[in-house]
């Protein structure tokens, strides 16, 4: 249909360059709500494709833009005249998305019609939970410095009154004995466990100061090994079968041993909560010539489908109990090594989590 040039909102290329560079979607319509111009954001976050997929995709806005364009025909000063919102769904592959559309009536000597600003309401909601978050983080950095300072004296206690036990186990105890062998490894457990938490609070101490962490040159088969001796105990508790194989060929890694460990307790930990009263927790090494890899595979209920793409995402849990962080900041310390993180899962059978990180050699 022809448009009279004097009723459509005029735009240049300078005008679609800007459009296109915007963080918000951009559409024009003209005085009889056809649409002159939309983004490419705009249309992304329509979901369409093609300009019969504009005509389908815009129908939420329609009563928005006819109302606006009612206005702006109106003798009233362009100043006063409202800025009218609304939000509507989108459906796609990826889940549905709430989308916020504000309308702008232009009215001008030579032009009449409404511009339409859109963008994701739910990435927006995002945004200002984690600017929220970050904001509290802010305010009490300085207690969390504190109590992790407080704590580290608490921690050498244990570690201290674990060697006074283990001295006098071993002077008490005939050492060829079951019941010595199971008191050693209990107090290898709870020494391990102490020194993993002290470690731990330097990091938080890293983190909140200047100073951080130094690399360092690890070995892959202790990380496992102190791997299994953290998780034991849980495991058991859970009524858990903890089975553990490594390839006989030795591996280094470099970087924080400490972070290494912690990201593949969370991982560990989250798969033995996962298979509630009962079964099998494999953890297990492979080796290429340039990297490493822990596989940790569990035969728990497996991850639902509808929440196989978040589990990464922070803050995002399904448990009662949860933070929704674990993940994410396992993930965050595998990449920071360079490594990363694969997730396979069956819904009835149990889920597997491979950890590569690159070897170093010597």
């Amino acid at each position: 249909m022809h448009q009279d040039p004097s009723r459509v909102i005029p735009h240049d290329a300078w005008f679609e360059v800007l459009a296109n560079a915007s963080n918000v979607g951009v559409l024009m319509f003209d005085n009889d709500g056809t649409p002159q111009f939309s983004s490419g954001l705009a249309n992304s976050l329509l979901r369409c494709e093609s300009d019969d997929d504009l005509e389908r995709a815009i129908d939420p806005l329609v009563e928005l833009v006819g109302s606006t364009n009612e206005n702006c025909a109106r003798n009233v000063p362009p100043a006063d005249l409202p800025a009218a919102r609304i939000e509507f769904t989108v459906d796609s592959s990826d889940g549905t998305h709430t989308i916020a559309a504000t309308a702008h009536a232009i009215r001008t000597d030579d032009c009449l019609g409404v511009l339409v600003i859109l963008w994701d309401r739910d990435r927006e909601l995002l945004v200002q939970h984690d600017l929220q978050m970050a904001s509290q983080f802010r305010n009490v950095g300085q207690l969390y410095q504190a109590l992790a300072h407080d704590l580290r004296s608490p921690v050498g206690t244990i570690v201290m009154a674990a060697s006074l036990v283990r001295s006098i186990g071993d002077a008490a105890l005939d050492p060829k004995s079951e019941v010595a062998k199971q008191f050693g490894e209990w107090i290898e457990t709870i020494e391990e466990a102490t020194s993993t938490l002290e470690q731990s609070l330097n990091l938080i101490l890293g983190e909140l100061t200047t100073n951080t962490e130094s690399t360092a040159t690890f070995s892959l088969s202790e990380t496992v090994d102190a791997l299994h001796k953290l998780i034991a105990p849980q495991a058991r508790k859970a009524n858990v079968q903890l089975e553990t194989s490594q390839s006989n060929s030795p591996a280094s890694l470099s970087g924080s041993p400490t972070q290494v460990k912690l990201a593949l307790l969370n991982i560990a930990t989250n798969a033995v909560q996962a298979m509630g009263d009962g079964g099998v927790l494999k953890i297990h090494t492979s080796l290429t010539d340039h990297s490493a890899s822990i596989i940790i595979e569990d035969t728990g209920p497996g991850i639902p489908e509808a929440h196989f793409e978040r589990i990464f995402d922070r803050y995002y849990t399904t448990k009662s109990f949860g933070t929704g962080i674990g993940l994410h900041i396992s993930r965050e310390m595998i990449r920071k090594h360079g490594g990363s993180i694969a997730v396979a899962s069956t819904p009835g059978e149990g889920t597997t989590f491979t950890v590569t990180l690159p070897v170093t050699h010597s």
